[in-house]
């Protein structure tokens, strides 16, 4: 493992095995017979730095187990607690010593560790170095201790071992370890970050709290074979390049990467990857499909088309545009003045949503044969909500016209019926939404708008007129009303088109709207089909409607508006009328419904 100003290597001097040679075997192992490894560091006045060790067998971060080459049953690893030298209570299934080697400056070794202890399931320090210029080597025993009875064969162990300073960490925070309660004590307010180690390769990572989700601000640089075990993937070990290198030029079907070490930029750069090494080649084909899987640590995964969106619009002052250029038919473009950096979400069959920056940042779609940076973020991948269902959940959601579903809209959490009827999704329950700051990430809004509403409902009883306004958005939701859930909110045109339509002096469509992002106000072509067709599932709630103060029709009638402008001064909107659908307008001031819908 390589630290900026230190450096270590690790001899293997004798293979970390036990021979049990009878048919069975109980008993104590030679403590001095299992294997011995070196290390050697060298560092550049340095003095603190510190070595922790951790057992790695069968590549698995904290496995402190023996386990039969090839044999892969819980039968086939030494188990039970047995006491060693010093009366030593070893707890796991084999144990090590830690002791100074040859050299000037011997590290100072831990009196845990001066004989035989438990190979730890977790990073814990071993040594101390203890020296300002020159290298120390020190040198580990390992022993078996076996009080069960096991079957012949061969047992194996690995320890990972990395170098650390301690004056900047008491222990390195790996990615591969941390979960979200100690992510929020290192990241604990938006902007914050913290540096995280992937304890594949060593390398560090700055991470960044974003509107909170926890991102890597550095451009990935793993390249070689990578396991499952530590990866966000399953199955067999991944080599991200088994393709070859990028600049052997396009491909679909074959994971293609390039890290130039020998580059001073490289560093920062990172690596770049095509989408099938990106995705831990799950993604190699010219078919539609969202990455669940790829070369993130454990963990960790390829940020959302959403995710992106929000990283776009947050303000944070430590989003590190690392500008690294990208790799097309064999050649690196834009070096120094763009970087672009792998989604989840598909586009089409052969184009993946992106992030990039090009002197501000955007999230866009570009093919998948491309070379592109990679920055990981924390967590599961969110809940399907309006906002982030692809088109491809919806079709498996709703296959056929009139079936149903129900999501979650991010911004509230308040959960709508769906349904697909004829060529087109609609809410089929009554908008909810009341906050007053939208974005577009999850607004269907082109930037960051702050809503101030009034209420439409009169705070007297009585009707009163100059609560009809065309210029300022008023709305109603009454929690405290039994039928708050299923009437929704009330909305004039003013709110219902997210403060872009208010006057009566201009005819205007709606193109922006409180509905969650991807969705929207239905047209009047669209209301029409809806009118015509047959389905069982419109459910027609009757509201009625506000006006000058008070609510009228409740029971009776309800409206929904549409993006589509009568006049100057009207909307049209969908009616029910009690027993039948039609199409209507009305005045911008009205208080009406909105359902929201999206296309297939």
């Amino acid at each position: 493992t390589v630290d900026t100003v230190c450096s270590m290597t690790a001899t293997v001097n004798s293979a970390h095995t036990v021979t049990l040679s009878s048919g069975t075997y109980s008993g104590t192992a030679n403590p001095d017979g299992i294997g011995e490894t070196s290390i050697e560091t060298f560092c550049n006045d340095q003095d603190g730095y510190a070595i922790y060790a951790v057992g790695y067998t069968d590549n698995v971060l904290g496995n402190n187990k023996l386990i039969g080459a090839g044999l892969g049953s819980s039968a086939d690893i030494i188990t039970g607690t047995a006491t060693g030298p010093n009366g030593n209570n070893d707890i796991s299934n084999w144990a090590m010593k830690v002791s100074a080697g040859a050299g000037t400056d011997a590290p100072s070794i831990l009196n845990g560790f001066s004989s035989f202890s438990a190979v730890p399931s977790s990073y814990t320090k071993v040594a101390s170095l203890d020296h300002a210029t020159t290298s120390s080597i020190l040198k580990t025993t390992y022993a078996a201790y076996i009080s069960a009875t096991q079957p012949a064969g061969t047992y194996t162990g690995q320890v990972k071992y990395v170098l650390v300073n301690p004056n900047t960490a008491a222990a390195p925070n790996y990615m591969q370890e941390v979960d979200s309660t100690k992510l929020a004590q290192l990241m604990p307010s938006d902007g914050s970050t913290a540096i995280l180690t992937d304890s594949r390769d060593g390398n560090k990572y700055q991470v960044t709290n974003i509107d909170g989700t926890y991102w890597m601000t550095d451009n990935l640089k793993i390249m070689g074979t990578i396991s499952a075990s530590e990866s966000n993937f399953t199955g067999a070990d991944f080599n991200i390049s088994a393709g070859g290198d990028l600049t052997a030029g396009n491909t679909y079907t074959e994971p293609r990467a390039h890290f130039n070490t020998s580059d001073p930029n490289s560093a920062t750069y990172g690596a770049h990857y095509n989408y099938c090494a990106a995705s831990a080649g799950t993604v190699c084909s010219q078919t539609k499909q969202d990455a669940t899987s790829d070369i993130c640590p454990k963990g960790w995964r390829l940020p959302t088309q959403n995710e992106a969106l929000v990283f776009k619009y947050a303000s944070s002052p430590n989003k590190n545009p690392v500008l690294a250029g990208y790799y097309f038919i064999g050649s690196l473009f834009a070096a120094s003045s763009r970087g672009d950096w792998w989604s989840a979400t598909a586009s089409n069959t052969t184009y993946q949503h992106t992030l990039y920056y090009d002197s501000g940042w955007y999230v866009g779609a570009y093919p998948k044969v491309f070379g592109y940076s990679v920055r990981c973020v924390y967590g599961p991948l969110p809940p399907t909500t309006m906002q982030n269902v692809t088109s491809t959940k919806l079709a498996e959601l709703m296959p056929t016209d009139g079936s149903t579903t129900t999501l979650p809209d991010s911004r509230d959490g308040n959960v709508y019926n769906i349904a697909r009827i004829g060529d087109i999704y609609w809410m089929t329950d009554n908008l909810r939404f009341t906050d007053t700051s939208l974005t577009p990430a999850d607004t269907n809004v082109t930037q960051n708008t702050t809503m101030s509403y009034f209420d439409l409902k009169s705070s007297t009883g009585n009707s009163d007129t100059s609560l009809n306004s065309y210029t300022s958005a008023g709305i109603h939701y009454d929690t405290t009303d039994a039928n708050s859930t299923t009437y929704g909110t009330y909305y004039n045109y003013c709110a219902a088109s997210a403060g872009t339509v208010c006057s009566n002096s201009v005819q205007q469509d709606a193109t922006s709207d409180i509905c969650p992002k991807g969705w929207r106000l239905p047209t009047q072509t669209e209301a029409n089909n809806f009118i015509s067709a047959s389905s069982s599932n419109k459910n027609p709630v009757l509201a009625g409607a506000y006006s000058g103060g008070k609510l009228y029709g409740a029971s009776s009638y309800s409206f929904w508006w549409l993006t589509t402008a009568f006049n100057t001064g009207n909307q049209y909107n969908l009616r029910y009328g009690g027993s039948s659908w039609s199409m209507n307008n009305s005045t911008r001031v009205q208080g009406n419904l909105v359902r929201c819908v999206r296309s297939l």
